[in-house]
């Protein structure tokens, strides 16, 4: 039962920094191609991003933009802190196999495999390191959609990312809150 407490953390890890490496060539892309629209929603943070089929009014654009603000420089910081942790080795490599991956048709599944053997250069530490970083990171994605949930129409609210269970520990029962 330890090993897959162990593998589900390692997913989760890999997962994170696939992310962050797709953010990392996002940012790259927008620096080369100058500014315009889709570049204005690369220079928010992943995070705090919202789907594209949400298409806000201009003055929902306003509110969602002050709350992107509001919690933009947690994001930031975690992000500088993850990117601190990973060698540019490591990211340069990730960002190839996935883009490779992708376009060799690999589902999200098999692309976490090819991730997780990258990432066997980095040590436990570094591991769990980026865990805590990623827990951090989905708990300021909830704040935010929590608080743009008032700004959205029921129907608009719709499309947001659902919330995540807690996960359970290997009895089945609930993790206690620290």
């Amino acid at each position: 039962m330890r090993h897959l407490g162990q593998w589900s953390r390692a997913v989760a890890v890999i997962a994170m920094m696939g992310i962050l490496v797709g953010s990392v060539s996002a940012d790259d892309a927008a620096k080369k191609k100058g500014k315009g629209k889709k570049n204005a929603k690369q220079n928010v943070p992943m995070a705090l991003q919202l789907p594209d089929s949400i298409e806000l009014t201009t003055e929902q654009q306003k509110d969602v933009k002050e709350i992107q603000e509001k919690y933009a420089d947690r994001a930031a910081e975690n992000r500088r802190k993850t990117m601190e942790l990973m060698p540019v080795e490591v990211r340069k490599q990730r960002a190839e196999a996935t883009k490779a991956a992708k376009e060799e048709g690999k589902t999200q599944a098999e692309i976490r495999v090819i991730l997780k053997e990258l990432d066997n250069s980095l040590s436990a530490d570094t591991v769990a390191k980026l865990a805590e970083l990623r827990k951090e990171t989905q708990t300021i994605k909830a704040e935010f959609l929590a608080e743009v949930r008032s700004v959205l129409t029921d129907e608009q609210a719709e499309k947001l990312p659902k919330a995540r269970e807690p996960k359970k520990n290997a009895k089945g029962k609930k993790k206690k809150a620290e």
